[in-house]
């Protein structure tokens, strides 16, 4: 009897080594089984908050495309505004210059009606034409004025 109580003690350790063992494994399994579902939730936490980053990064680039637009959009209009007020200036430019040339044609004409009203020529006719003369000898008199301390003008009237 004594081989068999020998031998259920051994079987009995043995059981109790196979129920340590069995149990070992279980809470290796339970202990990693949490270890995974907290992995997991650590997993998708992280996910959740890179979708959020994303989606505030797709915002924040999505603010920076639509204030680029809008500054381009600007610089364009100022551009246009800036060339209609060039094109203003040059036909005010273009105006006055127009303005010069008939001036000038006006200044030329009028300068070629003085050279003929002063032409020696035709101031004899003119005078001719009037009954005066050339003045006699007589009738001019030479006056020194480099000479004199004050200048005067004589005038000898007949």
């Amino acid at each position: 009897m004594e081989i068999i109580k020998c031998e259920y003690n051994h079987i009995k350790v043995g059981i109790a080594m196979l129920m340590m063992s069995a149990n070992s494994v279980n809470y290796n399994a339970e202990s990693r089984g949490i270890y995974t579902r907290d992995r997991q939730l650590e997993h998708r936490s992280n996910l959740l908050s890179q979708v959020k980053t994303k989606k505030i990064s797709q915002g924040v680039l999505l603010l920076i495309i639509i204030l680029a637009s809008i500054m381009l959009f600007f610089a364009c209009a100022g551009m246009l505004y800036f060339k209609s007020v060039i094109a203003e200036v040059q036909m005010d430019i273009n105006d006055v210059n127009s303005e010069i040339r008939i001036i000038e044609q006006d200044n030329s004409r009028l300068m070629a009606e003085m050279i003929n009203a002063v032409n020696i020529d035709s101031i004899r006719i003119s005078a001719s034409s009037m009954g005066m003369t050339l003045p006699q000898a007589y009738q001019v008199e030479h006056v020194d004025m480099l000479s004199s301390e004050e200048s005067t003008a004589l005038y000898l009237v007949d």
